[in-house]
């Protein structure tokens, strides 16, 4: 018998989550600015778990960065 684990489980929250996955593939469908500006006060403490964060791209490199730069600059 042959079977992916898992791939089930994946499918159904894909299926349940349609908008959230929609948002995603939208241009400027999703912005995780919320989301860092709640983690940057508690980056780098060393009581804290959370030593960085990873940002995908998605070969749109430009615009990343320049979004990037403009969150950074509004944290400080």
């Amino acid at each position: 018998m042959s079977y992916v684990s898992g791939l089930g489980e994946s499918a159904k929250f894909l299926k349940k989550q349609q908008t959230l996955l929609r948002r995603f593939f939208l241009p400027g469908g999703y912005r995780p600015d919320a989301l860092l500006s709640g983690l940057a006060p508690h980056l780098g403490k060393a009581d804290e778990a959370v030593a960085g964060f990873h940002v995908f791209t998605f070969n749109d490199l430009a615009p990343t960065e320049a979004w990037r730069r403009r969150l950074l600059s509004n944290l400080t």
